[in-house]
């Protein structure tokens, strides 16, 4: 593998007013860049912490922020069909909307097919840059040329290291998706997979995989993997030293072996489809192990809700009992995302015991757009986390902002303490009613 460590940009930077939006090659910079790299507090298990090695004065970093499908890749807009040019997200003005909410935590988002859609075709994911260039010879799935898979392309890696820095820089921290399992098993036929650069026709490399088994599911083919685990690598060694980073393994990946997946109403999506979790710890101890060998700064790793998964009542288990620093979790006490909005984790989320932080998608308990900004003030003490996701669009030629068929522009400010780590105090009560069970407010 090229394993090259080329800083190169995919592409022109935006220009824009403001220099601290500005990214850079080296450390972060300026007067609000973010403190790290963050580790799970000991003295508070619920929250993370700036590495210090003086338990006596840690102090608690308090998350809050808003993520975006289209924040690392292009090519996200309304309808089914690719655009002829992929459309672009205005990075700058997504990171001054952030700063100006007083936000500090994003997940990147990692999109792996060159051609997708959302429920219904109503957005079309055709993203790029893709981690591996497209050399050809011969035609992917969607005229351009196949991926060549045993080689990397930098435009890709140095957009995600400049994204990162841009990013610390106004004090974001950033959660970097290794992985995405929605687009694989919950997006529409046939381009949940045919759609994807592993699939066979899309790459030159005969690698061929027809569903998420064969690319989230143990054991993998040996030639999958080690593409997985060069991949991985070459990640951890392009954003290694910035200290806002986490790692996240993948979005919703299956929890389940099954023949297809079924939603009420719906015709069933095709499978099969398998249990990711044996992979996704797999992932996690990769990354760690990996990050030891070459002396670097270890990084949190999160976990997130797998769907659809045996028994729903369980769906946390993995995460809760797994090898992960952060999880995201679930609904576990109603059957399916349809009644959601009736489960404990959106009317009123449980007491944090301290086993793991938890930073919380309001997708994963109030689907269909119902967790709203408001989910962020409603965090009463002895509180798990009390959050509001925005998923959504931001491209340079609307300039809106737009949360699928929802708008949300006047998303609240958060408290001051937000963008800045703030004094801990381990029975004293924290902004918003949040006692000393801790609330870690994530809008993600």
């Amino acid at each position: 593998m090229n394993n090259g460590e080329s800083k190169a940009y995919g592409g022109q930077r935006p220009a824009t007013a403001d220099p601290a939006l500005e990214s850079s090659a080296g450390p972060l910079t300026g007067p609000d860049a973010a403190a790290g790299p963050l580790v799970v507090s000991a003295a508070n298990p619920r929250y993370f912490t700036v590495a210090s090695g003086d338990a006596t004065g840690e102090k608690a970093v308090y998350l809050t922020g808003s993520h975006i499908w289209n924040n690392l890749h292009d090519g996200l807009g309304p309808g089914g069909s690719c655009a002829e040019r992929p459309e672009s997200n205005d990075y700058q003005a997504y990171l001054a909307f952030l700063r100006d909410h007083g936000h500090n935590f994003i997940r990147l988002w990692r999109w792996e097919h060159f051609r997708s859609q959302s429920f219904g075709e109503a957005f079309h994911l055709c993203m790029t840059p893709q981690p591996w260039p497209r050399t050809g010879p011969g035609a992917a799935a969607d005229g351009k040329p196949r991926f060549d898979l045993s080689r990397f392309d930098e435009a890709y890696f140095g957009r995600l290291r400049d994204r990162v820095i841009a990013a610390g820089n106004v004090g974001c921290y950033v959660s970097v998706m290794l992985f995405e399992g929605w687009g694989l098993h919950l997006s529409p036929a046939p381009d949940n997979v045919e759609g994807h650069p592993f699939h066979a026709g899309n790459n030159i490399n005969r690698i061929a995989i027809n569903s998420i088994v064969d690319y989230q599911v143990l054991p993998l083919d040996p030639r999958v993997q080690a593409i997985q685990e060069a991949y991985l690598r070459k990640v951890v060694d392009t954003v290694h030293d910035l200290p806002n980073v986490l790692y996240e393994v993948a979005n919703e990946s299956s929890g389940q072996d099954a023949e297809s997946v079924q939603f009420p109403g719906m015709p069933p999506l095709p499978g099969p489809i398998g249990d990711s979790t044996r992979w996704q710890y797999w992932v996690i101890e990769f990354v760690r192990r990996y990050e030891r060998q070459r002396g670097y700064d270890t990084h949190p790793i999160g976990m997130t809700m797998q769907f659809p998964v045996p028994d729903q009542a369980k769906v946390n288990d993995p995460l809760f009992n797994g090898p992960a620093d952060w999880v995201s979790p679930g609904f576990d006490d109603v059957a399916h995302p349809g009644g959601a909005q009736r489960s404990r984790w959106f009317t009123g989320p449980p007491a944090n015991d301290g086993a793991k932080v938890v930073i919380t998608d309001t997708d994963h308990y109030a689907a269909g757009g119902a967790g709203d900004a408001a989910r962020a003030t409603r965090c009463g003490p002895g509180s798990l986390s009390c959050v509001a996701t925005t998923r959504s669009s931001w491209t340079s030629e609307s300039s809106t902002w737009s949360i699928r068929s929802t708008r949300r522009s006047e998303f609240p400010p958060t408290s001051p303490w937000s963008r800045r780590v703030t004094p801990w105090a381990t029975r004293s009560a924290l902004p918003g009613g949040c006692g000393s069970s801790g609330c870690s407010r994530v809008a993600i």
